[in-house]
């Protein structure tokens, strides 16, 4: 975790695994004093802290390179695909979130099984300054937010 975001440690949970964030809104929050606007603002949008999902520092980053955020045989064509150079989009949003997390920024995950919990992610976010700020669903990508 970066020391210049100084969010205590207990807020910035590793996950076991990278996964595909499915049904999440995730961001990426430049400042500790945005990190804790926009922990309160969940909170007290009733979002459980389980639905909250923060990660920093390097390790973060290393675990998001490793991983394609997929199982099987999707996880064996992306990584045939990266070998081969191909790329896409949801490919180049990977690599500039491993990049912000090398850069001390914290990127936050938050799970919202509704429209109208995703909608109010994505409103607390916003006001609190998170940037590239997307939606990802089962067969959709929304952009909320674009990258700085």
């Amino acid at each position: 975790m970066s020391a210049t975001l100084s969010i205590p440690a207990a807020v910035v949970r590793p996950r076991d695994r990278v996964a595909y964030p499915r049904n999440q809104v995730v961001g990426i929050i430049d400042s500790a004093e945005n990190a804790r606007g926009i922990l309160f603002s969940l909170r007290h949008g009733r979002f459980l802290d389980n639905e909250i999902h923060l990660v920093a520092g390097d390790d973060a980053a290393d675990s998001l390179h490793a991983s394609t955020g997929h199982v099987g045989l999707a996880a064996w064509l992306i990584r045939a695909a990266t070998w081969l150079g191909v790329r896409d989009d949801e490919m180049e949003l990977k690599d500039h979130y491993e990049l912000a997390l090398r850069n001390g920024a914290l990127i936050v995950a938050i799970e919202v099984p509704t429209n109208a919990r995703r909608q109010l992610a994505v409103e607390i976010l916003a006001r609190h300054g998170a940037h590239t700020v997307n939606y990802f669903g089962r067969f959709v990508q929304i952009e909320y937010a674009k990258a700085r």
